[in-house]
């Protein structure tokens, strides 16, 4: 039942969905003897194009010390607007998590499953520790999954 009830293969093109992206005979976009056709160059190259360094907007200072990335777990897509309302999937991650080095947590005398603020310049938000397992950011970062709907 699972692979009869499903939704389309983009793009939908005369009613028939695309099963192969970019591969001809699949693709109705690719040609007839192109084979695969990724880049939409004549050549059939990609065009690669380097930007000038921009420094990062903000960088941890002495009031901010860490970089503060707002990262993603694989149980909830996004902020969990919809992932949440699954029990399973609330139940696997049911609240806001801030994976820390465990140096980083250590100088800030914080132990895993310790419940604090995370403060930012742009807002706060209430999480618990976590040191160990997956998400475990480099020393001097640290990563808030801060788009829950509530914490604890």
């Amino acid at each position: 039942m699972y692979h009869q009830a499903r939704g389309l293969r983009w793009p939908v093109v005369d009613g028939k969905e695309t099963l192969w992206r970019y591969r001809e005979g699949t693709d109705p976009y690719v040609k007839a003897g192109e084979s695969v056709r990724f880049y939409g160059k004549p050549d059939g190259k990609a065009v690669i194009f380097a930007l000038p360094y921009e420094p990062a907007a903000e960088s941890p200072d002495e009031e901010y010390d860490l970089w503060l990335s707002t990262g993603r777990v694989l149980e909830h897509w996004h902020t969990g607007s919809m992932t949440r309302r699954v029990p399973e999937l609330h139940r696997a991650f049911p609240e806001a998590v801030l994976f820390i080095h465990p140096l980083d947590a250590k100088s800030r005398n914080l132990r895993r499953g310790d419940k604090v603020k995370v403060l930012s310049r742009r807002g706060e938000v209430l999480s618990t520790v976590e040191t160990r397992g997956r998400n475990r950011p480099p020393k001097g970062w640290c990563i808030c999954r801060s788009s829950m709907r509530r914490s604890w």
